[in-house]
């Protein structure tokens, strides 16, 4: 996979180096509700939650009169909550599975009381996308491609009792996935607001691809955004 992805990217990389028409820049914004599956995880995890963002940049470049390919970098991020818990043992309540790094081992306290886990796995992601212009002019297109996510760090913040605590560190457990791909598929509207800047609104669908194929991650959201 990834041998394959390299090659697509480089690929990808001279098309917009030899390419010579119109280029675009932007500044994108979204949200996604993410849905997770395990083939082995009970309705436990299902208080995970949903709704992930991101922030970043685009850059596209004209390939013809309806063909742009289009990529960019974004700041992206995966959340895991256990929610507020009152019980006497302390475990593991966020599956390495998930990718995210939970607690480890288990042990009882002394008097029962309400403990909470959450965990935010950060990523930066580099889309590679092909855009398709239905007509010069008109605001509609649809896209598709591919997005390259990046591991970067992991911020968890632990409540045990009256206890808090926070702490960032790069998790070395194989259970988080350092690269990950995604499909990904657009659809969306781009309005002009002067000559070669326009606004957009693009609602999307991706399905990752983690190295655990047990996993299963879905995901729809809408992005939108400002180019020239």
């Amino acid at each position: 996979m990834k041998r394959s992805t390299l090659c697509l990217f480089i690929l990808f990389l001279g098309q917009f180096l030899t390419a010579q028409n119109k280029q675009h820049f932007g500044i994108v914004a979204g949200t996604d509700y993410l849905m997770r599956s395990h083939e082995s995880i009970d309705d436990f995890y299902e208080t995970d939650p949903n709704l992930h963002f991101r922030l970043g940049m685009n850059y596209s470049r004209q390939l013809s009169s309806n063909w742009w390919l289009g990529s960019g970098l974004r700041l992206t991020h995966f959340r895991f909550d256990t929610d507020d818990f009152r019980s006497s043992i302390y475990q593991q309540v966020i599956s390495e599975r998930f990718g995210g790094g939970g607690l480890t081992g288990e042990g009882e306290f002394e008097d029962s009381g309400i403990y909470r886990i959450q965990n935010t796995d950060y990523f930066a992601e580099l889309p590679l996308m092909a855009r398709y212009q239905l007509q010069q002019g008109r605001p509609f297109y649809v896209e598709a491609g591919l997005g390259l996510l990046f591991y970067l760090s992991t911020h968890t913040r632990t409540d045990v009792f009256d206890e808090k605590k926070n702490n960032w560190q790069r998790h070395s457990s194989d259970f988080i996935d350092h690269f990950m791909p995604s499909l990904q598929l657009s659809a969306g509207w781009c309005w002009p607001v002067g000559e070669g800047h326009g606004i957009f609104l693009q609602p999307s669908l991706r399905y990752f691809l983690p190295k655990n194929s047990g996993i299963r991650w879905w995901s729809a959201g809408l992005e939108m955004g400002y180019q020239w």
